[in-house]
C-alpha cells in the first residue's frame, strides 16, 4: 500500500508519441484516442471510446483514461491506491469485458502518474483536497455524459477517497465497490507487520526475521523505530504473497503497467509522482482515520471485495468493518485465490460480479427489473420465455421478450421482440406492451402482458395486440445471481 514501490526496469529508449486519431469501424462506430498533450476531447456522436485526456480539476491539470464500447453505458470511475500507485491502463488490459457494460474511467490522482507536476503545491496534498478533486471529477463526468449518478470503485488507498465521497455526496453514486478496504492506517500497519514476522518465522527465513525484529512492531501511532520500517514491512509482505497470492514480487504486474502505450515514455514522471504522493501522509487526518468510528452508516449500496490472502490491507479489518457498517444494501465477496489485487488476480470472477450482480442490483434496482424465466400458454399451447428488464437512468424500463420451445412443446420456434413497460410499486401490477420485433419467426404475432409480482414470482395474462382480449396466461420466476 503506502510503501509499495514501483519497480522500474531499464528498457531500450523509444519515443512513443500518441496522436489524436479517429478510427471508423466497419459498422461506422467511432473510436477516439486523444493526444496526451490535448485538452479534453468531445465524444459527441461516438459510441466506442478510448481516450487519454487531461482535465482541470482542483485548479491543476489531471489525467483520465476513458474506455468503453458505448458511451451511453453507466460510468464506472476507478480510484487507484498507493497513494501514487498509478495504474491507468490495467483494467483495459485485463478487464476489458467491463467495457461492454460500463464506460470505464481511470484517473491518475493529484500528483500521481501523468497527473504529477513539480508545480503542484505540496500544501495541496491533503485528504480534504483529494476528496474535493474526486467530487469535482464526478460532477464533470455526470455532466459530460448526461448521467444522474455514476459507479465508483476504490482500490486500497482509493477506498479511503471512495468511502469519504459516498458518505459526503451519496446522491452522486449508484454504488461503492471497495477492493482492499482501508479501515485504520495504524492497525493496518500493525497487522501487516504481524503477518510478515509470523510468516518469516514459519518459513525459517533468518534474513526476514532479523530485519523485521530490528525495526520492531509499529506503535499505537503507526510509527516505527526507524523510517525504513515501512519499506521493510512491505518488502516482506510482498515477498510472502500478501500482495499477489503465491508470488514473491509484484514486478510482473508493474512491468505490465509501465510498458503500456500510456506510460511507456513517462517513467521519470511516474517515479517522481510516487514519491510526491506520499506527502499526503503528512496530513494528520490520514493517520487519524478509523472508519469504524467515523463512518458507521452510508446511504448507497456497498460491495466489499477482499482477497483471502490480502495483507497489504489485511482482510480481517475489512471484514470487521463490513459487519458494523450500515447501508441500504451491502455484500462481502471473497476472492479465494487473490491477495491485494482481485481484479488482476481473478479478472473473470471480478468482471462477472460487476456485470451480473452489482449492475442489476443497484442501477436496475426495483422489483420488476431483472431477468425472469417461465412459461406461457395460449389455447393450451405452451412455450417457454425469458424476459429481460432493465431500468435506465431516466427511470424508464427497457424490456426484451425471448420465447422458444418448452419441455411440453418442442415445436415452438425461437423469436424475440422489445416491449414497453410500466410498474405500480404499490399494487405490484405491471403492464408490458409489445413494441418491435427483434427476431420474428414466420406466422408469429407479438403479445402484451398484464400481471402482478409477488415474492419474485410474476403471474398474469397474455393479451392480444389486435383486440386487447385475454388469450392466455403466464408465470415466471425472477432469477437471482
Amino acid at each position: 500500500m503506502k510503501n509499495l514501490k514501483l519497480i522500474f526496469m531499464f528498457l531500450s529508449l523509444a519515443v512513443c508519441i500518441v496522436i489524436a486519431l479517429f478510427l471508423l469501424s466497419k459498422t461506422g462506430k467511432a473510436s477516439l484516442v486523444a493526444s496526451k498533450n490535448n485538452a479534453s476531447s468531445s465524444i459527441v456522436n461516438t459510441q466506442r471510446i478510448e481516450s487519454v485526456e487531461k482535465v482541470k480539476i482542483g485548479g491543476i491539470e489531471q489525467w483520465i483514461y476513458l474506455t468503453g464500447n458505448d458511451t451511453s453505458k453507466p460510468v464506472l470511475l476507478f480510484l487507484h491506491g498507493g497513494p501514487g500507485y498509478a495504474m491507468m491502463p490495467l483494467l483495459h488490459q485485463n478487464n476489458r469485458e467491463l467495457e461492454d457494460q460500463f464506460l470505464v474511467v481511470n484517473w491518475d490522482q493529484r500528483g500521481a502518474g501523468l497527473s504529477y507536476s513539480k508545480d503542484i503545491p505540496e500544501t495541496s496534498m491533503t485528504l480534504k483536497q483529494f476528496v474535493s478533486d474526486l467530487h469535482e471529477l464526478t460532477q464533470y463526468l455526470k455532466s459530460r455524459f448526461g448521467k444522474k449518478k455514476i459507479f465508483i470503485v476504490g482500490h486500497s488507498f482509493g477506498t479511503v477517497l471512495g468511502l469519504e465521497a459516498v458518505n459526503k455526496y451519496p446522491e452522486d453514486y449508484w454504488a461503492f465497490i471497495s477492493i482492499g478496504q482501508v479501515v485504520s492506517f495504524v492497525e493496518n500497519e500493525q497487522l501487516s507487520y504481524n503477518f510478515a514476522l509470523k510468516t518469516a518465522k514459519q518459513n525459517n527465513n533468518i534474513e526476514a526475521v532479523r530485519e523485521l525484529e530490528k525495526i520492531g512492531k509499529p506503535d499505537n501511532t503507526g510509527s516505527y523505530k526507524y523510517d525504513s520500517g515501512y519499506d521493510v514491512t512491505m518488502k516482506w509482505v510482498e515477498y510472502f504473497g500478501g500482495d499477489l497470492y503465491g508470488q514473491t514480487s509484484t514486478e510482473k504486474l508493474e512491468d505490465q503497467i509501465l510498458n503500456s502505450k500510456i506510460y511507456k515514455d513517462s517513467y521519470d514522471k511516474i517515479e517522481a509522482g510516487w514519491s510526491f504522493s506520499n506527502l499526503i501522509f503528512n496530513d494528520d487526518n490520514v493517520f487519524a482515520i478509523d472508519f469504524r468510528k467515523q463512518v458507521k452508516k452510508v446511504s448507497v449500496p456497498v460491495y466489499f471485495f477482499s482477497g483471502k490472502h490480502d495483507y497489504d490491507t489485511p482482510f480481517e479489518l475489512a471484514e470487521e468493518y463490513y459487519k458494523k457498517l450500515e447501508a441500504p444494501k451491502k455484500e462481502f465477496v471473497w476472492f479465494e485465490n487473490s491477495a491485494h489485487f482481485p481484479f488482476y488476480e481473478e479478472p473473470q470472477k471480478f468482471n462477472n460480479i460487476m456485470i451480473n450482480k452489482v449492475l442489476p442490483e443497484t442501477m436496475n434496482s426495483g422489483e420488476m427489473a431483472g431477468k425472469w424465466t417461465g412459461t406461457y400458454k395460449i389455447n393450451q399451447t405452451e412455450a417457454s420465455f425469458t424476459l429481460e428488464i432493465q431500468k435506465n437512468e431516466s427511470g424508464e424500463y427497457v424490456c426484451k421478450f425471448i420465447f422458444g420451445p418448452s419441455q411440453n412443446n418442442p415445436d415452438i420456434r425461437n423469436g424475440s421482440f422489445s416491449m414497453n413497460a410500466s410498474f405500480d410499486t404499490t399494487s405490484k401490477s405491471l403492464i408490458l406492451t409489445a413494441k418491435d420485433w427483434i427476431e420474428r419467426p414466420e406466422g408469429y404475432e407479438m403479445i402484451n402482458i398484464k400481471g402482478t409480482i409477488s415474492n419474485n414470482t410474476m403471474s398474469g395474462g397474455i393479451v392480444s395486440t389486435s383486440n386487447s382480449s385475454t388469450i392466455g396466461s403466464l408465470t415466471a420466476q425472477k432469477q437471482t445471481q
